[in-house]
């Protein structure tokens, strides 16, 4: 028995195009009125569909799905997390049904300061 070889994540990124005819992964932009951007879950199964073909182990989940996120929402993301590592510690990383849950209640009706204060039970709870 070798060794395990780290996953390289940014290999893996870089092969993966958006418009990858067999697991596309269109960027998420967080608005699901345009015809352009899909729903959250129907975008959230679409990361879990290409992982599994590329054999993406689940802890890097939420760094390819944060890859395909536009600015907006990665930033959303970003300040959750800001405030998860400011409550558990600068160790602390997304599980990625963490990571769903968070995306999934992110949209635009919540101010971010709602998610922050209750991010403890929204993630743990």
């Amino acid at each position: 028995f070798g060794a395990s070889r780290p996953f390289d994540l940014a290999s893996v990124l870089a092969s993966w195009s958006t418009t990858s005819p067999d697991h596309p992964v269109p960027e998420f932009k967080g608005k699901p009125k345009r015809k352009d951007d899909p729903t959250t879950e129907a975008w959230l199964a679409l990361v879990e569909k290409g992982c599994y073909a590329r054999s993406v182990p689940k802890a890097h989940w939420p760094a390819v799905a944060k890859h395909f996120m536009g600015k907006k929402a990665r930033s959303r993301v970003q300040q959750v997390e800001k405030v998860m590592r400011a409550l558990h510690g600068e160790q602390w990383e997304w599980r990625w049904n963490d990571f769903k849950v968070a995306v999934m209640n992110m949209g635009c009706e919540y101010p971010l300061h709602f998610l922050s204060e209750s991010g403890r039970g929204l993630l743990y709870g």
